[in-house]
């Protein structure tokens, strides 16, 4: 699996790449150098996000194996879970 990172502001100019079937994550060009974390040289979380379609039939069984893998349920919104998990 194939890991892109994310911080605050980096979303600007992202592209998406597939993880699985119908799964997808959101990959970035750079970090922002406007961001002021990054100029003072503050510590700063780094995030990857994951987005899964939610079958109703296996839903226990998708948000659990996600769990597992060590990503937090963050959003749902249309039948599409959001996660999220520190890198590194």
């Amino acid at each position: 699996m194939t890991r892109f990172t994310a911080r605050p502001g980096d979303l600007r100019g992202a592209t998406v790449a597939t993880r699985g079937v119908g799964a997808y994550r959101l990959a970035t060009h750079g970090p922002d150098p406007t961001d002021p974390d990054r100029r003072t040289g503050a510590r700063v979380t780094r995030w990857e996000y994951a987005t899964a379609p939610l079958i109703s039939h296996a839903l226990q069984q998708i948000l659990n194996q996600w769990g597992e893998d060590g990503w937090e349920l963050v959003a749902v919104a249309e039948n599409v879970a959001y996660f999220k998990r520190p890198v590194g």
